[in-house]
């Protein structure tokens, strides 16, 4: 009985939300209901030897090295934030391919979207923030890499994504 009426409660709140017009009001109650995520674009490069790209961040320990990627700008569509952070962090002009990998962390209130890319050019130069990068097999990445790193590659070696998806009937 008492989930019959939270039911009917649940029906007549929305309801009457739905004949609230869209408003400043109904905006910020919306707004203040939702969860909100930071969003990161991460690039994953090889280059012609099939060897990977990485960067070592001079802030992140016990494991400095990791993809190259970073957060969305305002306004930025995925792919142009991978592209961007690719560019900053390790001086490489690359083609955004295709989405191989979202993961989110609740715990830090962020969404990771992974891209492979392929490599165009490069000219990197030390920052604050990242002062090497290297291209490595990934059988043989340094030992300080972000296992993160590992599990991923090891689902990229295949078919591109798009090849393992099952058919939808």
């Amino acid at each position: 009985m008492a989930r019959r009426a939270a039911r009917i409660g649940k029906r007549t709140a929305l309801r009457l939300w739905g004949r609230v017009p869209r408003s400043r009001v109904r905006h910020a109650v919306e707004w203040s209901y939702t969860p909100k995520f930071l969003v990161d674009g991460v690039g994953v490069v090889f280059d012609d030897r099939a060897r990977v790209l990485l960067v070592h961040h001079t802030y992140k320990q016990p494991f400095p090295w990791g993809l190259p990627g970073g957060g969305m700008d305002y306004g930025e569509t995925i792919e142009q934030t991978v592209a961007r952070e690719l560019l900053e962090e390790a001086g490489a002009v690359v083609r955004v391919e295709e989405c191989v990998r979202v993961t989110t962390d609740p715990e830090r209130r962020l969404i990771k979207v992974y891209h492979r890319c392929a490599h165009q050019h490069q000219d990197f130069r030390p920052s604050a923030e990242i002062d090497a990068m290297g291209f490595f097999e990934p059988h043989a990445l340094p030992a300080d890499t972000d296992p993160s790193v590992a599990d991923l590659l090891s689902t990229l070696h295949g078919p591109p994504l798009a090849d393992r998806m099952p058919e939808l009937e």
